[in-house]
């Protein structure tokens, strides 16, 4: 079935079955794993709760910390010529969106960063693919993004509704 992205995750539905999954960390209570979904199924009116996804291993701050350049933003590789980073250093968030400067404070606990409040520059972005990768960056930036890191070293900022942020570590460290 076609997935309905709803505030606080998805939901599938058929005749017979539905499947809500909620992005909220969720422990089994037996095998101490903790994941990043809960997840209930109905089927036939028959309701079952437990955890999905990936089990979530704990990312440590060291692993967040340093310059990362964005790669894609909700699913779109960034906007051909333009330069666009973000760095993480000692509770500081700064970077560029491939026109503005913008710069702040984040948090990061349990897997989950968050950033605000940020200030940009207001230079005027002269291509509208500009001004949209801007107000997108900006607009992840300011959700609570759950925090994962792929095999090939990138950083995977996931925000609700599954609009992601991937970055990659500036110059090919780690």
């Amino acid at each position: 079935p076609r997935v309905i992205n709803g505030f606080a995750g998805e939901i599938y539905q058929t005749r017979r079955i539905n499947v809500n999954i909620g992005h909220r960390r969720c422990s089994d209570g037996m095998s101490d794993r903790t994941y990043p979904d809960t997840v209930q199924v109905t089927v036939d009116g028959k309701r079952f709760e437990g955890c999905g996804g990936a089990a979530a291993v704990e990312i440590p701050r060291q692993i967040v910390d340093g310059t990362w350049r964005v790669q894609t933003i909700a699913g779109r590789p960034v906007v051909p010529g333009t330069q666009v980073s973000i760095r993480f250093d000692n509770g500081r968030v700064s970077g560029n969106t491939g026109c503005n400067s913008f710069s702040g404070r984040f948090t990061f606990d349990r897997g989950r960063l968050s950033t605000g409040p940020l200030m940009t520059t207001k230079r005027a972005c002269m291509g509208r693919f500009q001004n949209a990768q801007e107000r997108d960056l900006i607009a992840l930036l300011g959700q609570r993004l759950s925090v994962s890191q792929n095999r090939n070293g990138k950083l995977v900022l996931a925000g609700p509704g599954g609009r992601t942020l991937v970055l990659a570590p500036e110059g090919g460290r780690r």
